[in-house]
């Protein structure tokens, strides 16, 4: 299980689309280490009935993006490998997973100490539009 805990919680940090349009980000805003903070789940019975939302603390959550496109993470101090690679473009950030693929998300802001994402999933035969939004600092 533990092998799968990291690509879940890099995914919480992959986003999908905000009302507000943020400005492209520089790809090298997100070069270094991030510590995962808070991640917010909302869930939206569709078409618009609110479900439960849900509010975590991600503790010893890290994420390190470098120079050359590569990812690596450590949740509760235990490294996870292979890591994978990422390209932002814009304030799209693609992240490649090995064991689920690429997934592509919204970055709604980036500055040298802050990184928030948002991310949208239909789940439940797609009647259940869940938005997830994760905060990391430096």
């Amino acid at each position: 299980m533990k092998r799968y805990l990291f690509p879940l919680v890099l995914l919480s940090l992959t986003a999908c689309g905000k009302k507000d349009n943020p400005p492209p980000a520089d790809p090298a805003s997100i070069v270094g280490t991030w510590h995962l903070q808070t991640r917010r789940q909302q869930q939206l019975a569709l078409p618009g009935a609110a479900v439960p939302s849900s509010d975590r603390t991600l503790a010893y959550a890290t994420v390190t993006y470098g120079t050359d496109g590569t990812y690596t993470g450590q949740v509760e101090g235990v490294a996870f490998s292979p890591g994978g690679t990422y390209v932002l473009n814009g304030t799209a950030l693609t992240t490649a997973f090995p064991v689920v693929g690429p997934m592509t998300a919204q970055v709604t802001e980036l500055s040298a100490t802050r990184l928030v994402v948002e991310q949208t999933d239909l789940n439940y035969n797609n009647t259940v539009r869940i938005i997830t939004t994760t905060t990391a600092t430096r």
